[in-house]
């Protein structure tokens, strides 16, 4: 474990060696429209070693999405894949936000009619628009993007096992500026769950189109209006989703970094008051808790991007193409990241008090029962910090000017947070942990040299933005009287994200295996099981005991309890359960007003 985390007493299992594995290409899809064949099969190209092999899967059109939804269809034209999972892509939940609806509320797809009513699912929509950090070299993101992008992405097993299945609804991460619905698969799960559940991704604005603030647009328009294309989304899954064999009383919804930030989001909202909320459980993986900044920091944002866009009102704003938008927003991320606005790491943009939608800080809310009262399974990786620290840096004034940035608050508070991670705890014998880091290293792309101050300063972010919030959540939801588990994940990739690549995929069998940063990091497809197997246990009984694995004995998951709090330890050495090393006054530092 890394330096200064607990012991890990409690029972444990050996797994099996690690197995290497290369990853399948994604399936190819082709439009029904164009590419059925003579006899009604659809034709379908299987990938990897068998690339030359095409079989004709003949399905039943109509044989899903029976009848007449508020706005839908009689027919939804799916695609399908070797998972025995039926993909309906790009179906939208909200009007395009163009125009005079740039930052408002979404508004409801109006009701189609005629030959409308027949949905083409076999092509995913474009993706929202995407951007970069300040910090990060601008990227292209060659995928198609577009404002019209308020769409969702269903996953249905072939054969269900009954017509009212448990629903995972995944919001997908990206800083609140990147990310898309078909980034994260849910075919593996779906396809372990032997017909068990439903999957669906959602898309939402991002960056300033999702996140902008400001006097001028909260008397004209919204704050937080990427939070709420997510609640629409999610009140379309509670209307639709029966259509699609899904359960709507049996919603869990999750994801990753800032999806994991979206679904605490998700739960604070309206202050939790919503008496009949859309979702029953929760599953925030890795949770990326963000600064929650004043009034007059927003404003500043909102100016800043003005002036970027060159515009001097809404209006204006309302008016430009999507390319000044993104030049705006390019050119305004990186003025501000210079003027030292927001730290490495972060991604400048994201949800913001506004009274309303968001009535406090996400520590605050759930300290004080402000949230939607449901059970959660929380997790994080092992090393949350490391990919957003800069390797360049070399010394500790570096790391505490940077730390500065990230709190806004006074050298003081930066100092005493400084002084509990001490170097003679933290420092570059922790890489002697990190197998990831050393395969990447040997591939040339860390050429650097890592410095004490680097693995302090990594320390502190990780536990601060994502680490810490798994105890705090779990601590309130437990205070609340609902069951609560945590998890913590060391294989594979090692640091933030390392999870998804052993849960989420278009592939069956995915063991967590990952090519990056020219390196081949192997996975475990032990874990990898195990992990799909707590997730999907979790969402059909919102216990991940309930369901036992067939391929081994492991330790059972303890509820997590203010008294001794305990959580699953998943390693390549074993599973087991362990003390909470977030949970032994470590964090009071961060919980004592460090974001609110």
């Amino acid at each position: 474990m890394s330096p200064g985390d607990n012991p890990r007493p409690g029972q444990k299992m050996n797994l099996s060696p690690i197995k290497t594995f290369t990853p399948i290409p994604n399936l190819f899809y082709w439009d029904l429209r164009q590419q059925t064949t003579p006899n009604g099969g659809i034709l379908h190209r299987i990938p990897g070693k068998h690339a030359t092999l095409y079989s004709m899967l003949h399905f039943s059109m109509a044989t899903l999405c029976k009848g007449s939804m508020e706005w839908q269809t009689r027919s939804c034209n799916p695609a399908f894949n070797l998972a025995g999972v039926n993909t309906f892509f790009g179906i939208r939940y909200a009007q395009a936000p163009v125009g005079k609806l740039r930052w408002r509320a979404p508004v409801p797809v109006k009701r189609r009619r005629g030959a409308e009513k027949v949905i083409d699912a076999t092509v995913a929509g474009p993706a929202c628009l995407q951007s970069t950090a300040g910090w990060r070299v601008d990227s292209d993101f060659p995928i198609p993007q577009g404002e019209d992008c308020l769409s969702l992405t269903i996953q249905t097993p072939s054969e269900p096992a009954s017509d009212k299945l448990p629903v995972m609804v995944l919001i997908h991460g990206g800083g609140y500026l990147a990310g898309s619905s078909v980034y994260t698969s849910g075919d593996s799960l779906v396809h372990q769950s032997n017909g068990g559940m439903v999957f669906v991704s959602i898309q939402y604005r991002l960056g300033a189109l999702g996140f902008l603030g400001g006097d001028e647009i909260k008397k004209d328009g919204t704050w937080n209006a990427g939070l709420l294309d997510q609640r629409a989304a999610l009140e379309w899954i509670r209307k639709n989703i029966h259509y699609f064999g899904g359960d709507p009383s049996k919603v869990t919804i999750t994801g990753s970094s800032a999806g994991g930030g979206s679904v605490a989001m998700q739960m604070i909202m309206f202050g939790g008051k919503p008496k009949n909320p859309p979702f029953q459980a929760a599953i925030p993986e890795f949770p990326w808790w963000t600064p929650t900044y004043d009034d007059e920091w927003v404003q500043g944002q909102y100016d800043g991007f003005l002036k970027a866009a060159n515009c001097s009102s809404l209006r204006c704003l309302r008016k430009l193409p999507l390319s000044a938008i993104r030049t705006a927003s390019r050119a305004a991320t990186v003025a501000a990241y210079l003027d030292k606005q927001y730290a490495y790491g972060t991604f400048y943009w994201g949800p913001a008090i506004d009274g309303k939608i968001i009535q406090g800080g996400l520590h605050e809310e759930f300290e004080d029962g402000h949230f939607t009262k449901v059970p959660i399974l929380v997790d994080r990786n092992f090393d949350e910090g490391f990919i957003f620290s800069n390797t360049s840096l070399a010394s500790d004034e570096e790391a505490l000017a940077d730390l500065s940035a990230l709190w806004h608050r006074d050298s003081s508070f930066v100092e005493e947070v400084w002084e509990q991670y001490p170097e003679s705890t933290y420092n570059i014998s922790h890489l002697d942990d990190l197998p990831s880091y050393q395969l990447q290293k040997n591939s040339g792309f860390y050429n650097g040299t890592i410095t004490n101050s680097f693995i302090r300063r990594s320390a502190i972010f990780g536990d601060a933005l994502v680490a810490c919030p798994t105890t705090f959540i779990s601590e309130a939801v437990t205070k609340a009287g609902l069951s609560a588990y945590k998890l913590i994940f060391n294989s594979g990739f090692q640091f933030h994200s390392a999870t998804i690549y052993f849960a989420f995929s278009n592939y069956t069998d995915v063991d967590g295996s990952r090519f990056v940063n020219g390196a081949s990091i192997p996975g475990n497809a032990t874990l990898a099981t195990l992990l799909r197997n707590y997730l999907i246990s979790f969402t059909l009984f919102h216990d991940p005991n309930t369901l036992k694995p067939d391929y081994g004995v492991f330790p059972s998951w303890p509820e997590y309890t203010a008294h001794d709090p305990k959580v699953m330890y998943l390693a390549d050495s074993g599973v087991e359960v362990v003390a909470d090393p977030e949970g032994s006054g470590k964090c009071d530092i961060f919980a004592d007003g460090a974001w609110d």
